[in-house]
């Protein structure tokens, strides 16, 4: 799994007003994994460049700032340890495409009648 680093800037007032368990850090977060994040968190941040600042970002707490300083990506597992769950995985897309495809020939095939 990924790793990044995710850090609130201190950029003018953001620091001060840091209510969060980092506060008294001006905001800093150290090391977060990946999945300690809210997914839709989570991809924003992996899309975000180095260096960017990003917010006001909504979530259940209130609003969060943030300055992305860098990304530590975790080691690839090798292939032959997810080579299953990747085989599954298209599998599954594979039958549900085959399956919504049976299902509208199904629908645009077949003889309704209504009898009220």
């Amino acid at each position: 799994m990924k790793d990044l680093l995710v850090c609130s800037c201190k950029v003018g007032v953001i620091g001060q007003h840091s209510k969060d368990a980092w506060a008294s850090e001006g905001g800093k977060v150290e090391k977060t994994k990946r999945t300690d994040l809210s997914p839709a968190f989570a991809a924003i941040m992996m899309e975000t460049p180095e260096g960017k600042i990003l917010g006001p970002l909504e979530d259940g707490r209130g609003y969060t700032i943030v300055c992305l300083d860098k990304k530590y990506y975790g080691a690839t597992p090798p292939l032959n340890k997810v080579r299953k769950a990747i085989e599954g995985r298209v599998r599954a897309r594979k039958n549900k495409e085959k399956h919504d495809r049976w299902i509208k020939r199904l629908e645009q095939n077949a003889i309704i009648t209504k009898k009220i």
